[in-house]
């Protein structure tokens, strides 16, 4: 199922991570007015996470991500529907989890992960927004099955393979850039139907942001070919094992 642009408030988002980049994605779309929001994460928030988390505090210290940041968000008043879902994504549980969203949003730190939610995507024909941060950098890129390059598309025949991102040695502030770029640039398509098959890549020391042209290959095994390896077998989401 995915919904034409202008049509925002109608969005059931499934956010898959409930760490620094989703902290805000989730507050603004939560008031920005789409329909639902999903969050998943099988974590627990520990004192390291919460330079970067910014909805959480040390009295979140042990809790479920997902459902601590769903229970934060729900206090201030929201025009969507949330829902937390305390869980890793996986091959088994992906259809029950994001079979009745419009969007994926992905604020992991593995581009494991991060080739699980591509494959998720083009064989659901859900859109995604790829996010990720290491250090003083961050890459951003809104995937559309049928419309734009996916990520296999990009590592496969472009030589652009995204960061494999560890928030541990991420800038406070990284994730909360992440989050206000993310949303603008699903603003711009939901909103405007604007849609640029690109990847953006920014450099917050420098401050300055690359804008590279991608484009969908024809010979891509996953969203041309429709080849899902990490769909026939269990692959989690968690930094346990990637």
């Amino acid at each position: 199922m995915s919904l034409k642009s202008h049509e925002m408030e109608k969005l059931n988002v499934c956010i898959i991570g409930a760490g620094g980049n989703s902290s805000l994605v989730s507050l603004l779309l939560s008031h920005h007015g789409v329909s639902g929001i999903k969050i998943v994460d099988g974590d627990i928030i520990e004192h390291t996470n919460l330079e970067r988390q910014v909805l959480f505090g040390n009295s979140d210290i042990g809790r479920n991500k997902a459902i601590a940041m769903t229970s934060i968000i729900r206090s201030q008043g929201t025009f969507a529907k949330i829902e937390a879902i305390p869980e890793y994504l996986d091959s088994l549980n992906y259809s029950a989890i994001v079979g009745d969203c419009d969007l994926i949003i992905d604020c992991t730190d593995s581009i494991l992960t991060r080739n699980l939610i591509n494959e998720i995507s083009a064989s659901l024909k859900i859109p995604w927004l790829m996010t990720s941060s290491l250090e003083n950098s961050l890459e951003l890129k809104l995937i559309v099955p049928g419309r734009t390059a996916c990520l296999n598309c990009l590592s496969e025949g472009q030589n652009l393979t995204p960061i494999n991102c560890s928030y541990d040695n991420v800038e406070f502030y990284v994730p909360s850039l992440a989050s206000i770029l993310g949303v603008s640039i699903l603003v711009n398509y939901y909103k405007y139907s604007l849609l640029d098959d690109c990847i953006y890549f920014y450099d917050s020391k420098a401050v300055t942001m690359i804008k590279v042209q991608t484009s969908r290959r024809d010979s891509c095994k996953v969203c041309s070919m429709g080849n899902f390896p990490l769909l026939d077998e269990k692959h989690i989401i968690g930094r346990s094992l990637y």
